[in-house]
């Protein structure tokens, strides 16, 4: 099997040059995989259980079924809304190259990744903390928007990777003895990021048998509104006629909002409501249960995602999520440093070993503290102009001629140091 396609082409003078014909020469399927579809069932613990062991047998590894369950897992509104917060609350920031030694921004190192393949790729590495691993395959070195930079990341179907030993396997079925070892091969790893999350099998897991409950307990849920929650229709007859008798079911059976009928003599219809009201009890109380225990897998807390009693613990909580999100950032800053930087730079980008991924971490205020953030530096600080025109995109000159007199008014100066500064800068002009 022809594993890789980027060494045929005689190599040119130079290395540059000669990564460069590789990398062109380098196609999406770096290895030769036979994709099934997935397989969906009716997911039940025993099924989980079973997979489980499949997947943590030591000699020989099959995480295929267990993959099987966390895919309809994740289908759950719960657990697809936890693993988002935290995937939004890590995308939204803002991340930049530096150098190392000086710890200055290289913005046009940072624009290299600053591209969709990049989302992609932080994409899969959170997701591997849910499903326990991804292999990502670094896609060809292209011209872009006027930089130099790679035109995708494919993620490599996890039912084929046995990460336990570093192996990918052309069918799911295969024996291991069959798998390629990408591990060790250094022609295939040098496009390969190999993501591993702290718990080999991820903490959907964990979640698992609380999203199965989820799913059976709505079901079973609906089948008692099915047969307690509309009332029954109820109707007798002193008629031994067949055809009246068939004329009360076809009304009884069509039975709808103003519903009206002409019957036999003697017959009664009746609407028995149920007596049954333990289903709240029952059904929903398992079903919030559940929830609670997926925010906490996951979120390792409840109130950024479920429903909050009291200020003082959103804030405790709100301080728990804070520490996943960084958590998952540093994650993904030791991947980017230790894998992709190097592998970036061995397929002929421009980066070196001093370069460093960062997140920034400045302090973002709300415009209530900006504005008095405003007032304090230009009551003590002497301002450049021109940092109100970048922000806030105004042309300041000066201050009209009628507003200095306003500007002056001790009243007014009290109350605002930012007039009073105001005044003394433009005031007298």
């Amino acid at each position: 099997m022809d594993l890789l396609n980027i060494f045929r082409r005689p190599k040119p003078q130079t290395r540059v040059e000669a990564v460069a014909h590789e990398i062109r020469k380098h196609s999406r399927a770096l290895i030769e995989i036979d994709e099934q579809s997935r397989a969906f069932y009716r997911q039940d613990i025993g099924r989980w259980r079973r997979a489980h062991e499949a997947a943590a047998d030591v000699e020989n590894p099959r995480r295929a079924d267990l993959y099987n369950v966390y895919a309809d897992v994740v289908l759950n509104t719960q657990v697809e809304g936890c693993m988002r917060q935290i995937e939004t609350a890590v995308m939204q920031r803002r991340f930049y190259i530096r150098s190392e030694k000086t710890a200055k921004e290289l913005p046009e190192k940072t624009s290299i990744i600053s591209c969709p393949w990049f989302r992609d790729l932080m994409h899969h590495a959170l997701d591997a903390e849910a499903w326990g691993n991804s292999l990502v395959e670094l896609g060809n070195v292209v011209e872009m928007r006027g930089r130099r930079t790679i035109d995708s990341v494919h993620l490599i179907p996890r039912e084929h990777v046995v990460p336990e030993y570093g192996l990918v396997l052309k069918d799911i079925n295969d024996d291991l003895s069959m798998g390629i070892d990408y591990r060790n091969n250094p022609r295939l790893n040098r496009f390969l990021i190999d993501i591993n999350a702290d718990e080999p099998l991820g903490f959907l897991l964990k979640v698992a048998p609380e999203a199965i409950s989820i799913k059976n307990m709505s079901g079973f849920w609906d089948s008692f509104g099915e047969l307690f929650g509309i009332p029954v229709r109820w109707a007798t007859t002193t008629s031994t006629d067949d055809s009246d008798k068939a004329t009360i079911m076809s009304a009884l059976r069509q039975m709808g909002a103003a519903a009206f009928g002409l019957f036999p003599e003697g017959t009664e219809i009746k609407f028995l409501e149920t007596q049954r009201g333990d289903a709240f009890q029952v059904f929903d109380q398992r079903i919030a249960r559940a929830q609670t225990n997926i925010s906490k897998a996951i979120l390792n807390q409840t109130m950024t995602i479920d429903d909050g009693s009291s200020l003082s613990q959103s804030e405790t909580h709100l301080d728990i999520f804070n520490r996943v999100v960084h958590s998952r950032m540093a994650m993904i800053a030791s991947m980017v440093n230790w894998q992709l930087l190097p592998k970036l730079q061995e397929m002929g980008l421009p980066f070196t070993d001093d370069d460093e991924f960062v997140w920034d971490e400045a302090v973002s205020y709300t415009p209530e503290q900006q504005l008095q953030i405003e007032q304090m530096i230009l009551a003590n600080y002497e301002v450049d102009p021109a940092y109100f025109k970048e922000k806030y995109n105004i042309e300041i000159t000066g201050v009209k001629q009628q507003a200095a007199g306003l500007f002056a008014t001790a009243e007014l100066k009290k109350k605002s140091p930012a007039i009073a500064e105001l005044d003394r800068m433009y005031g007298q002009r």
